[in-house]
């Protein structure tokens, strides 16, 4: 579902917003998610189909996570429970050159299908890294998601409920 008009405000999601969290994951954490995205109070945020991500996910001394890590970005209920249809990428850590992604977004991957995120839902980032890897430490890496610079990618879009007339509040939630 797309929702485009002028009181949208086009955002790349980063580990910085207040509503992004991060912990670290080990090899036998696969249900862990390595980042959080909490749906923000009277926010809708939309993140559509061939949106862009690039990931850095690093151990603690810097390195690259362990390549046949499965990188999983998936929406939760309320509740916190993931939702089987609701996986909008799903790849391993192999895919990714962080060194070319910082200077080329032909080196980005892209998500698989569109999200709505209403308030107090989640999509969570799991890294489900295989026995015997170094687990992924938060402060030495960095989630990206979205393009709100150039025109030939695709923002993140964050949206305030009460900019929204009742009809797109009944397609909400109805999404």
């Amino acid at each position: 579902m797309e929702i485009r008009q002028n009181t949208e405000d086009p955002i790349q999601i980063h580990d910085n917003l207040e509503f992004v969290s991060k912990r670290e994951v080990s090899p036998s954490q696969n249900n862990v998610p390595a980042y959080t995205l909490r749906g923000p109070r009277n926010y809708i945020i939309g993140i559509e189909e061939e949106t862009p991500l690039a990931p850095e996910f690093r151990t603690a001394d810097g390195t690259p996570v362990d390549q046949s890590a499965q990188l999983v970005l998936q929406k939760a209920d309320v509740q916190g429970n993931p939702l089987g249809n609701s996986i909008i990428f799903q790849h391993n850590m192999g895919a990714f050159d962080y060194e070319e992604m910082r200077s080329d977004p032909q080196y980005y991957k892209y998500t698989n299908k569109p999200l709505l995120l209403k308030p107090r839902e989640y999509l969570y980032v799991y890294l489900r890294l295989p026995d015997g890897a170094d687990k992924f430490d938060p402060g030495e890496s960095r989630l990206t998601m979205g393009d709100n610079v150039t025109r030939t990618g695709k923002p993140v879009y964050i949206r305030h409920t009460r900019d929204m007339n009742d009809k797109e509040k009944q397609l909400i939630e109805k999404a």
